[in-house]
């Protein structure tokens, strides 16, 4: 996870769910702006049967507010990705939420102040 959102973010709590038979958990009390942190371990599975939509959420404080992003916010996470063993990137800009997988196509959402 990467903070380009021009400010320290605080208080950040990062979810991954795999469809609803998995869930990773992460909180952080701090990253500084352009700093890049490890977040979590993501697990997932690919095959027959399986989906593939990964739901990934957050919220944190900047100096005066708290963000968030809908919560049903996916994208697919492949077998490819996972032969890759390079890491997927989340990268927390002003307005939006970038995730990059290693190999397959990445997406966005869009943050806002939380109400």
């Amino acid at each position: 996870m990467k903070n380009e959102w021009g400010t320290p973010i605080t208080e950040i709590e990062f979810i991954h769910r795999y469809e609803s038979d998995r869930y990773d958990i992460e909180r952080f009390d701090m990253i500084d702006n352009n700093e890049r942190i490890f977040a979590l371990k993501a697990g997932y599975w690919t095959g027959i049967g399986r989906t593939g939509k990964d739901y990934w959420w957050i919220r944190y404080k900047d100096d005066r507010k708290t963000w968030t992003c809908k919560s049903n916010f996916f994208c697919f996470l492949t077998a490819n990705d996972a032969k890759s063993d390079r890491p997927v990137e989340i990268v927390i800009k002003k307005n939006k939420m970038e995730v990059t997988p290693p190999v397959s196509s990445g997406d966005y959402v869009t943050l806002y102040p939380e109400a």
